[in-house]
């Protein structure tokens, strides 16, 4: 029976099988052959802290509500994107799409189902590691657009995961004059450094604000704050210019202690823009811009090596190493930025 990796009762990753489902009319059956988690989105879940620890968000208030109807977290899948080939389909979609080689949302297993429509066809010109890499990648397109980030400017990225990486190569394609990244990991320093950042800052050495004037005179015109830690907000409140604008993307866990709304946020006039192209959340640029245009745009990217998958999955593993993989990198972020996991080729159907 194919395996599905879930979180057990100690907010641990556990590998457990499962039969394969009948396929309502409009599903697919995709045997995957690679997928990826992500890592802090995932992290956070996990972490006890989260927004929806014991409570649910109500899409139509747009308030998280304790109403007793939150879904456990113990027992439910885990994972991110997939990519594989449909091996089985519904009877309202065609035959042919049997062997079609797709990526998805999905939870990491060796057999995944999903609509049909959300299993969409991965260009030919596109690795694996591009398909499970889509995800992060559009939360960084999305939030250099909300950004305005553009020709000649100056830009800090703070938080070097997957995320902030992908918002580096893309900045410098967007003809950014100057990029700075800031992280405490030394491996994502340099990692930034190859995906084009002009220079880079460890903000527990030095002071950031300070950093950046040296680097690019009054600071930054914008900072994209993708770390998902509050120092990393802070530390981007200080360091943008008088006027300045930040983006942030990360997903902050527990209380904003280290936030002082009074120093610089406050004496700058700076501007906050929260990106999220999810969650029911329309483009800034709609209708102009909607998630299908920025989903075309990211495989462009892809496609042009503006972005590389191959460069951002740093560490590839086989699904039976997972749980030990994701201990990991939960206790030590340098193990790895983003994790790859191959499936047994044995999953994957006749073609």
């Amino acid at each position: 029976m194919p395996r599905v990796v879930k979180v057990s009762s100690n907010r641990r990753l556990t590998l457990m099988e499962r039969s394969d489902v009948p396929l309502e009319p409009q599903q697919v059956r995709i045997a995957v052959s690679f997928a990826s988690p992500k890592n802090g989105t995932l992290q956070h879940l996990l972490s006890g802290v989260s927004p929806f620890e014991g409570r649910r968000f109500d899409s139509q208030l747009r308030l998280f509500v304790d109403d007793g109807a939150s879904q456990p977290l113990v027992g439910a899948c885990f994972g991110t994107m997939v990519t594989g080939r449909i091996s089985a389909v519904g009877a309202q979609i065609d035959p042919a799409r049997v062997g079609d080689r797709v990526y998805a949302w999905a939870e990491i297993a060796e057999t995944v189902v999903v609509d049909g429509s959300q299993a969409k066809a991965l260009p030919k010109e596109l690795e694996d590691a591009d398909g499970v890499c889509l995800d992060p990648a559009l939360y960084a397109y999305a939030a250099i657009r909300d950004g305005r980030a553009g020709l000649g400017d100056r830009v800090a990225v703070f938080g070097l995961g997957a995320i902030g990486l992908c918002v580096v190569s893309l900045l410098r394609a967007a003809g950014c004059e100057q990029v700075i990244a800031v992280d405490p990991v030394a491996s994502r320093r340099q990692a930034a450094i190859r995906a084009g950042a002009d220079a880079v800052i460890d903000p527990r050495i030095e002071d950031v604000g300070l950093a950046l004037r040296q680097l690019c005179g009054p600071g930054p015109d914008l900072a994209v704050e993708a770390s998902g830690n509050y120092n990393g907000l802070a530390g981007a409140i200080r360091g943008v210019r008088q006027c300045g604008r930040i983006v942030t993307l990360g997903y902050y866990q527990g209380q904003a202690n280290a936030i002082a709304l009074g120093a610089e946020w406050l004496h700058n006039r700076l501007e906050l823009i929260c990106s999220m192209p999810e969650w029911g959340n329309p483009s800034r640029e709609y209708p102009r811009w909607d998630f299908a245009r920025l989903e075309r745009a990211v495989l462009s990217s892809f496609a042009r090596r503006v972005l590389d998958g191959r460069r951002l999955i740093d560490r590839i593993i086989d699904l039976d190493e997972l749980p030990q993989a994701w201990d990991a990198i939960t206790k030590d972020p340098a193990w790895a930025i983003k994790i790859g996991v191959r499936m047994p080729a044995t999953s994957l159907p006749n073609t």
